[in-house]
């Protein structure tokens, strides 16, 4: 396991000539590194730590970076030979599933898919364990986490369904790709470890995050982009805001000030 591997701080620092203010370079050199999707925190809530994504040399992991020195530690060690979030990222990677974890800033645990499992990693004390076994099912969306902590909210799809239908898939005939994949909202209750269905569609929804205790915001739309309400009951409050000459949002963060 490479769990608690550690990686020399590149930080350096300076000032923008015109601003003042201070710019921080965390990351050098080969390979990538980029944050949680940005739907979902990425950082503590004392600021200390940053979860990132690292791909290196095909090997995708997730790492806690230091904000106060720029040390790194692994918090992962993937084996998923196929690590891609299908249909939107560069095939062949192999590591944890790319861009479908989630920071719980409660626990201060990354939750991470890897192969059939859904596993949890602690940010100090490094502790791995594996939370569910998705069995033959396989997530397919971005995920999060009440703000209270106590629930883990995700979308998954059958396995061997969805990989013979990313094959398949083309851009330009994208919706209807869609609404050939039937989906389950699911919620994790952390406390108990209980999981429980939360709704289940006959396509295909991009992303699940919290936008109270009690709902959370779905994206897509059938046939199309948008933003829905759905209450953890199953109850469906319906889109946010209907499609305008502006168009439908698809993507958002959710803020103290509201819908962003």
């Amino acid at each position: 396991m490479s769990i608690g591997r550690t990686c020399p701080s590149e930080l350096r620092e300076w000032r923008d000539a015109h601003t003042g203010k201070r710019i921080r370079l965390f990351t050098n050199g080969t390979g990538h590194s980029y944050p949680l999707y940005y739907f979902t925190p990425s950082i503590t809530i004392d600021g200390r730590y940053m979860v990132i994504h690292r791909h290196m040399d095909g090997v995708l992991n997730l790492w806690r970076l230091d904000l106060a020195d720029g040390s790194m530690v692994q918090l992962t060690d993937g084996q998923t030979l196929d690590a891609s979030w299908h249909i939107w990222c560069e095939p062949g990677v192999r590591g944890v599933y790319d861009h479908l974890s989630a920071l719980n800033r409660s626990s201060r645990e990354v939750w991470y898919f890897d192969g059939t499992g859904l596993f949890a990693t602690q940010l100090e004390t490094l502790h791995n364990r594996q939370v569910w076994d998705l069995g033959d099912r396989v997530c397919i969306s971005q995920n999060d986490f009440s703000p209270d902590g106590n629930i883990f909210i995700f979308v998954h799809a059958d396995r061997r369904m969805y990989q013979e239908a990313v094959t398949r898939q083309h851009w330009e005939d994208h919706q209807a790709w869609r609404n050939t994949i039937p989906i389950v909202i699911g919620a994790i209750d952390i406390p108990t470890g209980q999981y429980r269905v939360v709704a289940e569609l006959d396509y295909h929804v991009h992303h699940v995050i919290f936008l109270d205790q009690e709902s959370v915001i779905v994206n897509h739309l059938r046939d199309g982009m948008g933003m829905w309400r759905l209450g953890l009951d199953g109850r469906d409050y319906g889109p946010l805001r209907p499609l305008d000459a502006h168009g439908s949002p698809c993507h958002q963060a959710v803020t103290a000030n509201g819908i962003w």
